[in-house]
């Protein structure tokens, strides 16, 4: 897995929410989907893409693109269900909302 890791302090409290994508070769969809989070008003807090060992550029085009959001990469594809636990164990909200990489989500 990446070496990313959202509580480096234990002790700091946790952020509201965190929002959980997991992509498999699904860079075609993520600009929808990532734009429309980080334009809420206000933008989500900690937006973690978990990405399922893609071999379409994905990781290295979320980087770059969207340097705002964590990305953890998993060395294999766990599936959606394990792609959603990583995200998970590594999120640092207090309530998880998870999203499908094609969901473009609407102000308000």
């Amino acid at each position: 897995m990446s070496s990313w890791s959202p509580r480096a302090n234990p002790q700091a409290p946790a952020i509201p929410a965190s929002v959980i994508i997991v992509t498999w070769n699904g860079r075609r969809w993520l600009d929808t989907c990532l734009s429309s989070l980080l334009a809420l008003d206000p933008p989500a807090e900690e937006v973690l893409l978990v990405d399922n060992a893609s071999t379409d550029g994905t990781v290295d085009y979320v980087r770059q693109a969207y340097p705002a959001v964590h990305v953890l990469t998993l060395e294999r594809n766990l599936g959606f269900a394990g792609g959603n636990n990583a995200g998970a164990r590594a999120a640092s909200g207090t309530y998880l909302v998870f999203l499908n990489n094609d969901t473009q989500v609407a102000p308000g």
